[in-house]
């Protein structure tokens, strides 16, 4: 999700839909790809993210445009910092949160994307993800990550 919030943040919010595109595997590690339209203010953009399973990757971004190429890796270290520091400030009535609809975004994007991924690849809408569609499972995510981060931090 780390991706997908990340795109969130440089674009704010806009995507419309979700299309998994397919995976690669090597050495039992896989790859997967997907697309998203992106409507806002600077017009439409074809967001095109990969996750990688079972491994950490660093946070990269490509921004392409007709004139120039700009790649730079995320910092991860200052992510969680700055994001403990808006939590608090919201709590103790210093700051306020973004509007639900761009906090939820990027929950929907990966709803998407999962819902493409079951459905062959089949282009799904952010506001068509049915309301019972039971795509998150919180307690499997939390065993999950905490297997791969102690990989990462011990």
């Amino acid at each position: 999700i780390h991706i997908v919030e990340a795109i969130g943040g440089i674009l704010g919010s806009g995507v419309e839909n979700v299309k998994f595109v397919g995976k690669s595997e090597n050495n039992g590690k896989i790859c997967e790809t997907y697309f998203a339209d992106f409507k806002g203010k600077g017009g439409n953009i074809t967001i095109t993210y990969n996750i990688m399973t079972d491994t950490w990757q660093p946070c990269v971004i490509t921004i392409m445009t007709t004139k120039k190429t700009f790649n730079f890796t995320v910092d991860t270290g200052k992510i969680y910092e700055t994001l403990l520091n808006k939590i608090v400030n919201f709590m103790s009535g210093k700051d306020k949160l973004a509007p639900m609809n761009e906090l939820t975004e990027s929950i929907k994007i990966m709803l998407a994307g999962k819902l493409s991924k079951k459905k062959n690849g089949a282009l799904i809408k952010l506001k068509d993800i049915p309301e019972n569609y039971g795509g998150y499972d919180g307690s499997a995510f939390e065993n999950f990550y905490s297997k791969i981060a102690a990989k990462i931090y011990n």
